[in-house]
């Protein structure tokens, strides 16, 4: 397309400079050009946002003084902060580990299936891809909370006809549990 916007926009040949093409001629620049409102939605949308963020992160609480770096002195001398950025890595790298995982597992699945029933084979195997993240950002939304938590309410329901036997724990009670469990879900 943008051939054709700069093949339409090219000049006769008598008003050309030798040696060099016009600006809007240059197929560089017509693509800029379409690629100009992406740009400036992303920068109104990606780039403001985080300045402004990094801008509040400097305020005290009420958003009225400046304090610069103390905020994040008081975070770094916490141990809630330091427990909630082990939860963190901890759930990011067994999420990227099992949907390696799993990723290659079904790609080698699709690669060697049989030509009879192919497409019905390839369809199956693509759901789980198909099946948004959001879902496994819901689930562990719940998480930090133990009691709403929804891998801890599915085993308080399975639980109620057979409640744990003395000095038997819960493996969801423990938080590094609870994220490996939403993880591998």
């Amino acid at each position: 397309m943008a051939d054709a916007v700069a093949r339409d926009l090219r000049m006769p040949a008598a008003s050309r400079r030798v040696g060099r093409r016009p600006l809007v001629n240059r197929k560089s620049m017509v693509a800029f050009f379409f690629a100009l409102p992406l740009i400036l939605i992303v920068a109104c949308l990606v780039v403001y946002p985080a300045f402004y963020s990094m801008h509040l992160a400097t305020l005290n609480k009420s958003m009225t003084k400046f304090v610069g770096l103390g905020n994040f002195e008081f975070l770094f001398k916490r141990n809630t902060f330091w427990m909630v950025v082990e939860q963190s890595v901890l759930f990011a790298v067994t999420a990227v580990v099992f949907k390696a995982v799993i990723g290659f597992v079904v790609a080698h699945f699709v690669h060697n299936i049989p030509l009879k029933g192919q497409r019905k084979w390839r369809g199956m195997l693509l759901i789980p891809w198909v099946i948004p993240p959001a879902m496994s950002t819901l689930a562990f939304a719940d998480v930090p909370s133990g009691l709403r938590a929804s891998a801890t309410t599915l085993s308080a329901m399975a639980q109620r006809n057979n409640p744990p036997r003395p000095g038997c724990r819960n493996h969801i009670r423990s938080p590094a549990r609870r994220v490996q469990t939403v993880s591998f879900i």
